[in-house]
């Protein structure tokens, strides 16, 4: 009979005894598979979403952990917006300018022009004209040359005209639909986000065009329409009414391409929205392919359309101005002309929650970026900014510039990180105490089993062969409770996947593994463990943890070698 089904058999005599010792096991081991699989589902998810595409973000003044979260995550609440500078000085001279052509002050200017006109025109009735009129003229396109061409809108943003910038993407946040975080940007933000530089043709004396080739494929964020299409900066048919939801909203929510949303001011649903809803409604011409990231969660709106809704617009007037301003007008001071689909606000009224910065690269280097966030927390640009008769109320130096990857990368060290430490002890003590539950199992069992090791002992079986089947029993126990609770640790895992990732966005299932070893211990050339490879990190513990369970049976396994046969054979 061999020592496997000795082991065996012993371990069904003593089978309430057995099964408590295995789920011991299985609960460490479950709970150690719990810990790291879900962790390292955690971090990757982190990781994945901090590949965000932009490598500055510029929002308002505050904890850079929040705007990082605010920003990336759409998890923290906004904690106050930015003047909208900060987007214009990212912009060429063609976006500055049409954007400027449209402002209040462009609009004052036009209305003192025709007055200008119409004098002029009265001058010429009076028989005024000739060299009077003429010298108006000149006076007044040196008054427009000087008045719109001084406010250097007609130029290249000062970021831009750096080099600073490639690209800049504005977002504003506040709304809800339903419990889901509304964010209004542009449609460039669901354009490729490239991670990388290919090398750009070069010129050669002769004029002829070098081509150069580069096998490193450029790494990128991408966004997969599962239906519909992105909206447009304006549409014929629904203006700047137009959005585009994440996968989750428009699963959860039931909605699709074509249907009509009504978002609420800055309360969720759940939490009495229906009290705040905006009368305005956007038409959903797209929604996102599922990403398993943040923007599942979220539903995208038009920025000019957003600007136009009810309290969206930044104030022009003090509390003061505008109560004397409504004792003069009364109710029409209020009136919104710019309420219209067919009309964009003007910038004064613009600002922005945050500014998603991809910074110029250099031979592949954000060589820009630490420029970028000097001179946006020095607060020069709101210094020296004067382009409007009618600045909006603003504090100085309201505007931050962070490097979102380093912030994730803190929130890892300072928070998540120390919480998976004490975890892993936890655990790691809890499988101890399994071992030690083996241990004292079959110790306890020698005392009725000496007259049993003795009888062995004297059909033929040496020291060696006892103390054998007591180590390949500790084995078995081991093997049962490290697999069933690998099982049941991963089995747990999927059966809380729609929880998770309800309430997360994070999706894990059964043969998610945990991360990599070189995550926790350091895999370097110069380390005493290079020569491990790089697997997950449950390929090490759990078999640690058997050798752990195997050891401890080494204590029984000596009791059993050390049975004496003369005294124990007639009990």
């Amino acid at each position: 009979m061999s020592v496997f089904w000795i082991a065996w058999k012993s371990i069904k005599h003593r089978g309430f005894a057995s099964v408590l010792t295995i789920l011991s096991m299985m609960l460490g081991v479950m709970l150690v598979v719990c810990v790291l699989t879900i962790h390292g589902v955690v971090e990757r998810s982190f990781s994945n979403n901090g590949e965000v595409g932009y490598d500055v973000l510029i929002g308002a003044k505050g904890g850079d952990l929040d705007l990082a979260l605010n920003s990336v995550y759409y998890l923290s609440k906004p904690v106050e917006t930015i003047p909208y500078e900060y987007y214009l000085a990212c912009k060429d001279q063609e976006f500055r300018q049409k954007e400027f052509m449209r402002s209040l002050h462009v609009r004052a200017h036009r209305s003192r022009a025709m007055m200008d006109e119409v004098l002029r025109a009265n001058m010429e009735l009076a028989e005024l004209g000739g060299p009077v009129s003429l010298a108006n003229e000149l006076t007044f396109d040196a008054d427009e040359s000087q008045t719109l061409e001084a406010t250097g809108m007609f130029e290249d943003g000062v970021f831009y005209r750096r080099s600073y910038v490639a690209k800049a993407i504005p977002i504003l946040l506040g709304d809800y639909f339903d419990d889901y975080r509304v964010v209004a940007t542009v449609p460039e933000f669901f354009d490729d986000r490239v991670f990388g530089q290919e090398d750009e043709p070069s010129e050669a004396d002769d004029g002829t065009i070098i081509e150069t080739d580069s096998d490193e494929e450029l790494e990128k964020v991408s966004f997969d329409f599962a239906d519909g299409q992105s909206f447009e900066a304006f549409s014929k048919e629904n203006g700047f009414m137009e959005c585009v939801l994440g996968w989750r909203v428009a699963k959860e929510t039931k909605t699709k391409v074509g249907d009509t949303i009504q978002i609420t001011h800055g309360v969720p649903a759940s939490k009495g929205g229906d009290d705040a809803l905006h009368e305005q409604l956007f038409k959903v011409v797209g929604i996102l392919a599922r990403r398993n990231q943040p923007e599942d969660r979220v539903a995208f709106v038009n920025m000019d359309g957003f600007f136009l809704m009810n309290d969206h617009q930044n104030k022009l007037m003090t509390e003061e101005q505008e109560e004397a301003e409504f004792e003069e007008k009364g109710d029409a001071a209020f009136a919104n002309q710019f309420d219209s689909q067919l009309v964009p606000l003007p910038l004064e009224q613009r600002r922005v929650s945050a500014i998603l910065t991809f910074s110029t690269l250099v031979g592949g280097v954000n060589c820009y970026a630490p420029s970028i966030r000097r001179q946006v927390n020095k607060g020069t640009l709101e210094q020296t900014t004067d382009w409007s008769d009618f600045p909006p109320p603003r504090l100085q130096k309201a505007a931050s510039a962070i490097f979102p990857i380093a912030e994730i990368s803190k929130l890892f060290v300072s928070i998540v990180t120390p919480i998976q430490t004490v975890l892993l002890v936890l655990t790691f003590m809890i499988c101890v105490v399994s071992g030690i539950s083996i241990l004292v199992s079959i110790y306890n069992s020698m005392s009725d089993r000496r007259q049993e090791i003795a009888v062995m002992r004297a059909l033929g079986a040496n020291r060696g062969n006892i103390m054998t089947i007591i180590l390949v029993e500790s084995s078995m126990l081991a093997i049962f409770g490290l697999a069933l609770g690998w099982l049941a640790g991963h089995a747990l895992i999927a059966a809380s996947s729609p929880y998770v990732d309800a309430y997360a966005g994070v999706s894990v299932g059964f043969m998610d593994f945990a991360s990599p070893i070189g995550r926790y211990v350091n895999l370097s050339p110069e380390s005493l463990l290079s020569w491990l490879p790089n697997f997950s990190a449950e390929f090490y513990l759990l078999p640690a943890i058997m050798f752990l369970a195997i050891a401890a049976g080494m204590i029984p396994a000596i009791v059993a070698y050390r049975t004496d046969v003369g005294q124990n054979l007639g009990k």
